[in-house]
């Protein structure tokens, strides 16, 4: 028996520039990773909906007769809505979690559960169907490994459902902009049952690829990004984004003449990073972006929103010549460090190798790339 099979990857983000600074009215510049999550989507015919997160060690599975009756519940597939109190509430007793669970596997389960409902269950027919998700993206590191989980699970559906084009075998440039908008909206929705308030920015990273500016809610894509090399260094200090916010508000209203002159210098260096983009990216460039990489994490340092664990990475690489920042909220979670074209990977092995031994996961990667992509073809399958 032939048998649909959906196949969708969505990158994660790191923010450049522009990290607290956003929050008072000013840029901040993201974009995305080399680091991808990837959703394959296959029909089965056991009538059994299946999701498995390996890398999380979750695997959930519900009979297709357990979803009888909740699709006008979810609105439909081509108006996105966000899930209000009642819908919440189903989705948790679906999924079998607390009432006041905020952990975040069991919201990955609710958002999974959300976009399903909306997308897939269609005039009360509920396909039977397994995902299997795996990502390169570390958890709760800063770096939208769950938006990018969304945008997946988002453009696999829709794909599924013939909500957008269809991209065959290996044509997976050819999603449209009309695609990816609603992607992205259908994303945004999961990444408010996962998030609550979310920002909007970890899932248009993820959506359309490159970078973008991010500015009062609204998001300006970036016609031209460098192709640039980094290494993401995951400090796996666990740190709370509401909390660092609400210091450096505290600094800022005590002190604001101090403060605020630092928040419009982080402005300044986001604006002369946007400047180097806007000509030929050469050798000079480079030592710039070194420049402003250095001054940015010093501001932070400056705000209070760095940490011990930080503070070494910059540390270690600045010792190999290298220039690091936080990426993020700051306080633990990851920071990234500039690579040089020119550099030999004996070289950069050795760093890496420092920084491990240090306790740290590296990561090599490039930033700028693709946004969502997704094929479908056909495979056979033997039916017992």
């Amino acid at each position: 028996m032939m048998l649909r099979r959906i196949v969708a990857s969505a990158p994660g983000k790191v923010i450049i520039h522009g990290e607290h600074a956003v929050v008072y009215g000013k840029r901040a510049l993201a974009a995305s990773l080399g680091l991808r999550t990837e959703l394959t989507l296959l029909e089965t015919c056991d009538r059994l909906v299946l999701l498995r997160l390996p890398d999380v060690g979750v695997t959930a599975k519900w009979q297709v007769d357990e979803f009888s009756g909740v699709s006008g519940a979810f609105g439909n597939s081509e108006e996105p809505k966000a899930a209000d109190a009642d819908v919440i509430s189903l989705l948790k007793k679906m999924a079998g979690v607390d009432e006041e669970t905020n952990d975040t596997e069991k919201l990955a389960l609710l958002a999974f559960l959300y976009l399903f409902c909306s997308i897939a269950v269609t005039n009360r027919i509920v396909p039977s169907v397994s995902f299997d998700v795996r990502s390169l993206l570390p958890l709760s590191a800063g770096l939208g490994s769950s938006a990018s989980y969304s945008v997946c699970l988002a453009a696999g559906l829709l794909l599924y459902a013939g909500k957008v084009t269809q991209v065959h075998g290996n044509q997976r440039q050819s999603l449209t902009e009309a695609d990816l908008s609603l992607i992205n909206q259908w994303a945004f929705m999961a990444e408010k049952v996962i998030h609550g308030r979310p920002s909007g920015i970890d899932n248009c990273v993820s959506t359309y690829g490159g970078a973008l500016f991010f500015q009062g809610g609204s998001t300006t894509r970036l016609k031209r990004m460098p192709h640039l090399r980094i290494l993401i260094v995951n400090t796996k200090v666990q740190r709370s984004t509401k909390v660092l916010v609400e210091s450096v508000r505290q600094k800022h209203d005590k002190y604001p003449d101090i403060v605020k002159p630092i928040l419009d210098s982080i402005e300044g260096i986001t604006s002369k990073f946007e400047s180097l983009l806007n000509k030929e990216f050469d050798a000079d460039s480079y030592e710039v972006m070194k420049d402003l990489i250095e001054m940015n994490q010093q501001l932070l340092v400056f705000l209070g929103v760095s940490h011990p664990s930080l503070d070494d990475i910059c540390q270690i690489t600045a010792h190999f010549g290298l220039h690091s920042k936080l990426t993020g909220a700051g306080g633990g979670g990851c920071a990234f460090t500039l690579v040089p074209k020119d550099i030999h990977k004996d070289f950069l092995h050795k760093v890496m190798s420092k920084l491990s031994g240090q306790g740290y996961d590296c990561f090599e990667t490039a930033i700028g790339g693709q946004g969502v992509e997704a094929s479908i073809d056909m495979v056979e399958t033997s039916v017992n």
